[in-house]
């Protein structure tokens, strides 16, 4: 079927009020099906004559709410009348935008795309010209609302409207009705959604219903302005989103040191484009001759009109603004000025963007206007603006805890984001940040929540990581490092903060024994605490010389070598002292303060240990002959971590008096040749083994010769590869 395009005479829609009366120019293209042309046609003039029936038929100098009507008493009939008229604009203005094809995509610029069908549902009431919810309007002074313009409370469902800005304005009905479309805008969000929409959702409603281009950038500016304010009006304190008096600060500026807009120097903001750099550059960081600059931002008329905008450069230029090309003579020349045309309204921001280079000798670039009532002149910095400047990463802290339980659940963390502008946060996502640390683990934390769902300052993301196979247990046990990937959380700006360490987390993981006794000795007590010879027993640093240095430093002393609390890394063999020819290897206890508090760990992969035909103890008590008195190991589990297929636990000889007690012996991954190794030297006992549990080796328990019998009680033995207890000639005695 053939389409045909209508436009509606604006001749037939005047609005009268006393003495003025308003034209309201209306070119609304409707693609129709010719069959049903004339219906159609009908329908669109019923709906806006509907809605300036609407308009005639409200009062504006009365109210059945009295304290209202009182209130617009105190303003002249000029003041209501602009009011009427521009509200009048504004709802012709949104019946135009509800008829427009692309409604849903512009719309939900401004409120996000989660409710397509109240949108629609708008669409089709004000297409048929139903403004029945329209906001009530409300006149206050500036200082009422603290210096804003206008502003909108859904607390009242009120629209509040600056006097003075009314006044200053009343010859420019443009400038109010974009204040209306704007609060307007923040009407329906406040309908439509549940939270806030990001940003200053009106001004982005308000010109995507005028048409207006908004670029990426000002789109992205937009999105991260935060409108919301508290005023105070007849006693109450209200929530309000608000649009405020700026005042223009010129144009970014990009300056390259080449003339095809590559290689940036230097970003500033100008005031105005009004440059004669002769045979120079704009900065000693430029050379002269064969540079290029940009400058983009939004420039603001003051009255409605066609606008013709002037260029004058030496060499080329070009000149975009509400993202139409007005201008573009990028050619090699001498001062030359150029012009281009285009209608703009009162009070609306248009996208402008200039591009300039310069070729050899002189160096010039100036942008000016002129329209009805502006005589040529370059465009001053009032109205002109830009967003500051911002070449400030966001900066990032970490909130994470330590592991000290073993758990299958995954670990979370917490990353707060700062920046002196906004966050922008759908840069968040599980690419943000690398965990490594313990067994070459490496894994990309998984984003499970923001804080908010809006652009700001600070912005709070939570991750997770999930347990290497499925645990965290005390083969996990290490420093883990947080590292932010480069190029991947940035701000409103585009400004993207640097790879870097945040932080890290510990896992230190101790046995969970049932029985665990807590051995605890006064501060004067004699004993040997390994802290005092530097031992750390925090899981990461090396103990090894530490506590030996603690076990050679009483040779053959009946003292005690005391282990607080804490994972003790150890990477080569602890041994008794040996002290003097005679005296070695007797009278010292190895003592910790609890089964589940206490962890000598191996290494993984350590030096000496990897190795299983060659193998090696990583606690030794020492050999023959049957002198070793009073060695004792108790309270502690010895844990040879991961990839020691050489290791034995302990090489255990007392006699008489010794024993050992309360004590785990553990492979972190079954690996090792035995745990308990009584088999190693003649004349090993008589002995108490009392309490211990051994989980995995090949071999739990060896025992050999056949002097001077081992007794044993509550032995636990599990996941041995090929014996739980072996035992060659000795006399033994288990019980349990």
């Amino acid at each position: 079927m053939e389409n045909i395009e209508a436009v509606l005479p604006s001749n037939n829609y005047l609005a009268s009020f006393g003495n003025h009366t308003n034209s309201f120019p209306c070119s609304l293209p409707v693609h129709l099906a010719s069959s049903n042309a004339l219906e159609s046609l009908s329908k669109i003039s019923r709906s806006h004559s509907k809605a300036l029936s609407y308009l005639e038929e409200q009062d504006f100098t009365s109210h059945q709410n009295d304290d209202y009507s009182s209130h617009l008493d105190r303003y002249s009939n000029r003041i209501l009348l602009i009011i009427k008229n521009a509200t009048l604009k504004a709802k012709e203005s949104l019946i135009n935008f509800a008829a427009s094809k692309d409604f849903l995509k512009n719309a939900s610029l401004a409120f996000g795309t989660s409710t397509p069908s109240k949108l629609n549902a708008l669409r089709n009431q004000w297409f048929s010209g139903d403004f029945e919810d329209f906001p009530r309007l409300q006149i206050q002074t500036a200082t009422d609302l603290n210096g804003a313009l206008s502003a909108f409370a859904a607390e009242t469902n009120t629209i509040y409207l600056s006097e003075g800005y009314i006044e200053q304005n009343a010859s420019n009905l443009d400038v109010i009705t974009g204040l209306l479309l704007e609060e307007f805008g923040h009407f329906v969000d406040a309908t439509i959604n549940q939270v806030d929409a990001l940003g200053d959702e009106g001004a982005i409603f308000a010109a995507t219903v005028r048409n207006v281009y908004l670029s990426e950038e000002t789109l992205r500016a937009l999105k991260a302005e935060d409108d919301r304010a508290t005023i105070a009006l007849d006693g109450r304190s209200l929530q309000v989103e608000q649009a405020t008096l700026e005042v223009g600060n010129g144009l970014r500026g990009e300056y390259y040191d080449n003339a095809n807009l590559t290689n940036l120097k230097i970003t500033r903001t100008d005031s105005t484009v009004n440059f004669n750099w002769g045979t120079s550059s704009p900065s000693a960081a430029i050379a002269s001759n064969t540079f290029s600059a940009r400058w983009t931002g939004q420039v603001q008329p003051a009255t409605s009109g066609t606008y013709t905008f002037f260029t004058q450069s030496d060499d080329g230029i070009r000149l975009w603004v509400n993202g139409k090309q007005i201008i573009n003579n990028w050619t090699n020349h001498s001062v030359t000025e150029n012009r281009g045309t285009i209608a703009l309204v009162a009070g609306q921001k248009y996208d402008i963007r200039l591009e300039y280079y310069d070729n050899t000798n002189s160096a010039v670039a100036k942008l000016l206007w002129s329209a009805v009532g502006v005589t040529k002149q370059i465009i001053p910095q009032s109205q002109l603006f830009s967003q500051s400047i911002d070449l400030t990463p966001p900066s990032a802290s970490l909130n994470a805890s330590d592991i000290t339980t073993a758990t299958s659940s995954p670990y979370q963390f917490t990353v707060t984001y700062s920046d002196n502008i906004a966050m922008d946060l759908t840069t968040l996502n599980s690419n943000d940040i690398l965990v490594s640390g313990s067994n070459g683990f490496r894994q990309l934390a998984a984003l499970v929540r923001i804080d908010n769902s809006v652009n700001k300052t600070p912005l709070a993301a939570t991750y997770r990581i999930n347990a290497p196979d499925g645990n965290w247990d005390i083969n996990d046990n290490g420093t883990y490092s947080f590292l932010l990937q480069s190029n991947q959380v940035s701000d409103t700006n585009s400004n993207f903060i640097p790879a870097i360490t945040l932080g890290s987390f510990l896992v230190n993981l101790v046995p969970n024994h049932s029985n665990s006794e807590n051995i605890v000795f006064p501060a004067d007590a004699g004993i040997v605490n390994v802290k005092n010879f530097g031992a750390k027993g925090d899981g990461i640093t090396d103990d090894t010389a530490a506590i030996q240095s603690a076990l050679n430093a009483y040779p053959n002393g009946n003292r005690i070598v005391y282990l607080p609390n804490g994972v003790y890394l150890v990477s080569n063999t602890l041994s008794w002292p040996a002290g003097t020819p005679g005296n070695e290897f007797k009278r010292t206890t190895l003592q910790g303060q609890g089964e589940n508090g206490v962890v000598i760990k191996l290494k993984n992969n350590a030096t000496g240990f990897t190795n299983p035909n060659a193998p090696k103890a990583v606690i030794f008590t020492g050999g023959s002959p049957a002198q070793r008195f009073g060695n004792s190991i108790r309270n502690l589990t010895l844990h040879t971590g991961l990839g020691n297929s050489g290791a034995i636990g302990v090489q255990f000889n007392a006699s008489n008096q010794g024993s050992m007690r309360h004590v785990t012996i553990e492979s972190g991954d079954g690996q090792g040749i035995n745990g308990l190794d009584m088999d190693f030297a003649d004349e090993i006992g008589p002995l108490l083994v009392k309490g211990i549990t051994v989980k995995g080796f090949q071999y739990g328990i060896v025992t050999g010769y056949t002097v001077n019998s081992q007794t044993f009680e509550d032995i636990h033995l599990e996941n041995q590869s090929l014996y739980g207890f072996w035992n060659y000639s000795q006399v033994v005695i288990i019980r349990n």
